[in-house]
């Protein structure tokens, strides 16, 4: 009886640690912000996260300073931009990018003036996976 007890709990040990391992792959969201521009905007003043799940990338913008919120995306090679210009009190947009499992995706977040980034404004890029 002891023998089974103890392989039953090294069982149940080694799928707990299948089951973690899957799961941690299988997460795999990230974050940026606009960084600093001198004068009077903010750290952070416009943000973009990737969503693995479903492959949602949402741009955010979190200061009412009269600038857009730019994202530049790159899947498979292919550069795109989307913007939300719905001011700090608006709604966060939502891209549902529908990509295949494993897709890369890197992405950065700037401020923008009439589809012309701020100097100094943009974020250093990040890379994700759908």
């Amino acid at each position: 009886m002891k023998r089974l007890a103890a392989f039953s709990l090294a069982s149940g040990s080694l799928a707990l640690t299948a089951l973690t391992a899957t799961a941690t792959t299988a997460v795999a969201d990230s974050s940026q912000c606009t960084t600093y521009v001198a004068g009077s905007y903010a750290t952070c003043a416009g943000h973009a996260w990737f969503q693995s799940n479903g492959e949602h990338l949402y741009i955010e913008d979190r200061v009412a300073d009269g600038h857009s919120v730019a994202v530049h995306y790159t899947v498979n090679g292919v550069t795109k931009t989307a913007y939300n210009r719905n001011s700090a009190s608006g709604a966060v947009v939502d891209l549902n990018l529908d990509l295949p499992e494993g897709a890369v995706i890197t992405y950065s977040v700037c401020l923008s003036n009439s589809s012309t980034d701020l100097a100094g404004s943009c974020s250093g890029g990040i890379r994700d996976y759908a």
